[in-house]
């Protein structure tokens, strides 16, 4: 087949996914760069196969004057797939419209947006590929670009080929090479230190040193450009010093023009500033203020905390003394003194009268939660069974967990709850737990204080209603107090003269007999005893005296 429909069919041929992926398709793929310096070749194939085929029968042409050959290959490297796969059979060339040194020169390369980011990484990455001398370089920095990145650089910087393009391998240029081995294993590493080209300096202009020599004959003043900046930038900075809006300030003005600054002295300037600025804080109450918001400590303190903690000072001295001197608390009992300082609560006394049992918080490290060791014989039913096929809905009886759900954890929440109320009724001392209350009149109920505050039926009890029931109240052997201590009548103290605390007294002055009234037989005289009842004197003047008032 001729030459030309060879490499007309490769350059139209495109491969196929599985063909892309395969690891035993022998051909070599890859892409050439071209700028007008140089030549550089990045391949990759089969390392028993084409690359060694290659590697084998490529010349090494020497280096002359002007051409620089090197060729970067490594067998021992070896890669599990392909990089250059989509850029098909044949090989991408590109062309640049200028060398490469020139192109990474360029400011404007290295403005966000101007250049795409895969065509920008392409570059560096190539011009970073000729500073190696190493191809485990390349790889350990990577900086192999991708199929991406070339196909990138194509588009922006790439231009037509020409015939004299393919022509300037024969000239004496500059060529690299950089063979990739994928699979090879034997052949050894040969690397080549590339030497640069020495070209003098160019420090001399000769047009700025004859008008250095024209400006001293003519005897011109040198103009000075630097001075005239610096006094303009100077002018300009006066003028917005002065123009500035000042944020607004706290001054403090001292009555003899002297300024105290140390924190002894009793007319402190900075303390008085401080003073003034949380008096000019405090105008709003509703907000904080700091120097940096980024931290709490910088907040502004709106109050003067020694002045506080003086007035709490003074507060808590103005206490020891009341109106009527020194208040005594009193005496303690004998319980009170006696008592231990370090006495433990009543909680833990009564968990210390139960029965000590051992190890009882460390159970979960002495012995491990679940018992391992497997059922007797007698006791296998009470085993887990692995051979029967289960019931439907865990059957009858629930399974054993400690997550319970649905009508078990309802009957257990139920179970406890009811404990836990037969415990405190037990507890109870009242037949009753309800509480019941007595009500009285409703205009003396809210009233605490006046004529309007107790009514006849309070005043005839005590603080008691019933009988103690209380250990407390039955220990302590303390009378009663009636609720008219001072009234010294049998038909009004009813339960100390029960109880014996009170004699019969009888005053024949204040019980004085007024007369009779009919009693409640119509058909009987009044003789009968039964029959009349004794008329007492109410005292009805010196009650119309006292109009309402308990005491006159």
């Amino acid at each position: 087949m001729p030459e030309h429909v060879i490499k007309a069919a490769l350059s139209t041929y495109k491969l196929s996914y599985d063909q892309q992926s395969s690891t035993s398709l022998d051909i070599v793929t890859g892409f050439q760069i071209l700028d007008g310096e140089q030549h550089i070749f990045i391949l990759e194939g089969l390392r028993d196969h084409a690359i060694k085929k290659m590697w084998e029968t490529l010349p090494r042409q020497k280096n002359h004057e002007d051409t620089i050959f090197e060729a970067m290959y490594n067998s021992n490297l070896m890669f599990s797939e392909r990089v250059y796969a989509a850029l098909d059979v044949d090989l991408c060339r590109i062309r640049l419209h200028e060398p490469l040194s020139i192109i990474v020169q360029q400011p404007l390369l290295y403005i966000r947006d101007m250049v795409p980011r895969l065509c920008l990484e392409a570059i560096i990455r190539l011009d970073k590929l000729l500073t190696c001398t190493q191809l485990r370089e390349l790889t350990k920095n990577d900086l192999f670009p991708s199929a991406k990145m070339i196909l990138s650089l194509s588009r922006e910087f790439g231009i037509p080929l020409t015939t004299t393009d393919f022509e300037e391998l024969k000239l004496t240029k500059k060529v690299e090479m950089i063979a990739e081995s994928r699979r090879s294993q034997t052949m050894p590493e040969i690397s080549v230190t590339k030497r640069r080209e020495w070209t003098p300096l160019d420090n001399y202009n000769e047009d700025y040193y004859d008008m250095i020599i024209m400006r001293q004959q003519q005897n011109t003043p040198i103009h000075n450009f630097l001075q005239e900046n610096i006094d303009s930038v100077g002018e300009i900075s006066h003028i917005n010093s002065i123009n500035r809006v000042r944020p607004e300030t706290i001054h403090v003005t001292q009555p003899n023009g002297t300024s105290h600054n140390y924190s002894t002295q009793t007319l402190n300037s900075t303390e008085q500033a401080r003073e003034s600025l949380r008096q000019l804080l405090a105008k709003e109450p509703n907000h904080r203020f700091t120097y940096c918001s980024d931290y709490n400590s910088a907040s502004v303190v709106p109050v003067d905390l020694n002045a506080l903690q003086k007035e709490e000072t003074e507060r808590s001295k103005a206490k020891y003394l009341s109106s009527n001197g020194f208040v005594y608390p009193g005496v303690k009992s004998s319980l009170l003194s006696n008592e231990h300082p370090r006495k433990p609560d009543e909680a833990r006394v009564t968990e210390n009268v139960q029965p000590w049992e051992e190890n009882i918080l460390h159970a979960n490290i002495l012995k491990p939660t679940l018992d391992r060791d497997r059922y007797t014989w007698s006791l296998r039913n009470e085993d887990i069974d692995l051979y029967r096929k289960p019931h439907k809905d865990f059957g009858i009886h629930p399974p054993a967990t400690i997550h319970l759900a649905g009508d078990t954890l309802d009957k257990e929440k139920r179970t406890a709850h009811d404990a836990e109320d037969d415990m405190w009724r037990e507890r109870l001392i009242v037949d009753d737990p309800q509480m019941k209350f007595h009500r009285c009149a409703t205009e003396t109920e809210l009233t605490y204080k006046g004529l309007l505050s107790s009514n006849q039926i309070d005043r005839l009890q005590g603080l008691l209603k019933d009988k103690p029931k209380k250990y407390g109240l039955l220990g302590s052997n303390a009378n009663n107090i009636p609720a008219l201590s001072v009234v010294n009548y049998v038909s009004v103290d009813t339960h100390a003269r029960e109880n014996g605390l009170l004699p019969a007294i009888v005053d024949n002055e204040k019980d004085k007999y007024c007369g009779d009234m009919p009693g409640p037989f119509d058909d009987r005289s009044w003789n009968v005893s039964a029959n009349r009842i004794p008329i007492r004197d109410m005292e009805h003047s010196k009650f119309e005296e006292m109009k309402g008032h308990d005491f006159k």
